[in-house]
């Protein structure tokens, strides 16, 4: 029935269909609708957009999004409305989706510029610096003389500290726009930072003049707050120490790039060292920078007259004596040899800017003195680029979150040379001497002494394979038992008994002797074990919380014990 039904249904189209052809084939069978045509659609769709954008100028960000999509819809072929609602999008910070529309903008025409440079500032607020480059250089192939693209183009190169390239950046600007303050604001700061202060002061007054704001007025106070700073923690290491340990790592050394950063290639002990011993160890290269603030830099030898950041490259060394009478180093014939090289660096020198990251990429080991108080952001870029390191540090940095789990994973452990006591450093002229351990020496030279110093390294030594010599013999009355941890105390490294399997809380400078061939470090018990240590391992030594760990700490008799690292002796 229903097949008969069907068919006749067919049929019966099928006659209407014909019929209709014969009279008006431009109708067929469809019925008609009073549809607006595209081009209607297209004019409606750049009217709405026009709206769009006057919401999103007026700060009516959400509203303006609204309207940009509903102008795409209506005219999904024209690249600028794509554009229109990329901007939308970024001002909702709705990123992804902005990149979205950025793409599909490049499809319709992938030389509107407005689109890289749309792209570009989300990288930017994505701290994409590489990706934001590209976009802008992109755009600017296409729209050179785009100053707002410029602008960001330039700010990028000054959040990196490449100050001249920023310069170039900001005076292309003002050759097409004059009145464009922003750029004459940061060369102000560019020049303060450089304490060029005439020329800062010249380009921060010329921006209020036309414009009045406060920005400029408050750059200023920054970067005289910025430029005052005192730095604390700028130590010079001791030669002689700096010696004592490179020499155990020399066969580490053979062929390699060795990078100097965090130092100064003219007063740096790692330097002198490196360029002495250069042909003996038979390094490939030695590179070393300077940071713009250093107080020493280019005393020695200073470049035009200059001082700032430096950058000093090493392949080969003159076989002659390179040690004046005076003890310093003649720094002439060994910059004169042409693979060698002394430049000024575009930032200031620091190690997380840009272009000391691009030197530590292509280096092989590192050996430096980083300031105390960037240790752990310090060692922390150094395993994320994988480098080899042989570097110095304070061994209260071993009990962060950062260090200690290098130590437990057998990643990083201690040099071989510095093990106890204090050790000496030369400090700039104006850095304060108001402790004991503080003073001048023969040569005029303030010094400052640090105790828990150690060079902390991935490169692989003799010593840390020597097993601990243990003689105690283990009794539940000599050993206290933790009240939070199914653990022993062991008071110090060598109380260890050797007849004791189970966990046992030993202190910090058990490091000093530690073998991973012969005992497993499971974790720190401290402060903040409950939330840097995983719930598997804080199972595995039964650990619960009790009123006075804060946080972890080792509870013996009521009373918390300083930090303990639990370890357990590998059964052979």
């Amino acid at each position: 029935m229903f097949k008969k039904f069907f068919i006749s249904k067919i049929l019966f189209l099928q006659l209407i269909t014909f019929c209709i052809f014969q009279t008006e084939k431009s109708n067929a069978f469809i019925p008609y609708y009073n549809l607006p045509s595209k081009r209607f659609l297209n004019l409606n769709g750049s009217e709405i957009g026009k709206k769009a954008y006057q919401l999103l100028y007026f700060g009516q960000l959400k509203e303006g999004l609204a309207l940009a999509k509903l102008a795409i819809s209506l005219n999904p072929e024209d690249e600028n409305l794509w554009t229109l609602l990329a901007e939308a999008q970024i001002n909702n910070k709705l990123f992804n989706e902005a990149l979205l529309s950025i793409k599909k903008g490049k499809l319709i025409n992938p030389l509107n510029s407005e689109l890289y440079f749309a792209e570009g500032s989300i990288y930017i607020s994505q701290n994409k610096k590489q990706k934001a480059i590209k976009s802008l250089k992109r755009g600017l192939e296409i729209q050179p003389k785009n100053t707002n693209a410029l602008f960001q183009y330039g700010n990028i190169f000054l959040m990196e500290k490449y100050y001249e390239k920023a310069l170039n950046q900001y005076n292309k600007i003002i050759e097409i726009k004059a009145n464009f303050w922003q750029a004459l604001n940061n060369k102000g700061l560019i020049y303060f930072e450089r304490d060029e202060r005439l020329l800062a002061i010249n380009n921060f007054t010329k921006a209020i003049e036309i414009e009045k704001n406060a920005e400029s007025m408050l750059a200023l106070g920054i970067s005289l707050k910025n430029a005052n700073r005192t730095k604390k923690d700028e130590f010079y290491t001791q030669y002689e120490d700096v010696a004592r340990e490179m020499v155990k790592h020399r066969r580490r050394l053979k062929g390699k790039t060795v990078f100097c950063n965090c130092d100064d290639p003219f007063e740096s002990a790692f330097f002198r060292f490196f360029v002495l011993h250069f042909n003996k160890l038979e390094i490939k290269a030695l590179v070393t920078t300077c940071f713009d603030e250093s107080s020493f830099a280019g005393r020695e030898y200073p470049l035009e007259g200059m001082t700032g950041a430096y950058k000093a490259v090493v392949t080969e060394v003159p076989e002659i004596s390179l040690i004046r009478p005076d003890g310093s180093l003649d720094l002439e014939p060994l910059f004169a040899m042409p693979g060698n090289s002394l430049e000024r660096l575009q930032g200031d020198g620091d190690f997380r800017s840009l272009e000391c990251r691009e030197l530590l990429d292509s280096a092989d080991v590192v050996a430096t003195n980083p300031p105390f108080s960037l240790f752990r952001e310090f060692i922390t870029q150094l395993v994320e680029y994988e480098k080899d390191f042989i570097i110095l540090g304070n061994m209260n940095a071993t009990t962060t979150k950062e260090i200690f789990p290098l130590f437990r994973d057998n990643r990083v452990w201690y040099g071989e040379t510095i093990r106890s006591g204090d050790r000496k450093f030369h400090v700039p002229d104006n850095y304060p001497l108001n402790a004991a351990s503080c003073g001048v020496d023969e040569s005029g030279r303030r010094f400052i002494r640090v105790k828990g110093v150690r060079w902390f390294t991935n490169l692989e030594t003799n010593q840390r394979h020597t097993p601990i010599e243990l003689t105690r013999h283990y009794s539940p009355e000599d050993y206290s038992h933790f009240e939070n941890y199914d653990a022993i105390n062991v008071g110090r490294t060598q109380y260890i008994p050797c007849d004791y399997d189970g966990v046992m809380g030993v202190p910090i400078t058990f490091l000093d002797k530690y073998s991973p061939e012969q005992f497993e470090i499971v974790m720190l018990a401290n402060g903040n074990a409950r939330t840097n240590v995983s719930p598997e391992v804080l199972a595995q030594v039964n650990y619960h919380a009790h009123a006075e760990d804060r946080g972890g700490v080792g509870i013996i008799n009521g009373k918390r014990v300083y930090a303990r690292i639990l370890i357990r002796k590998k059964l052979s």
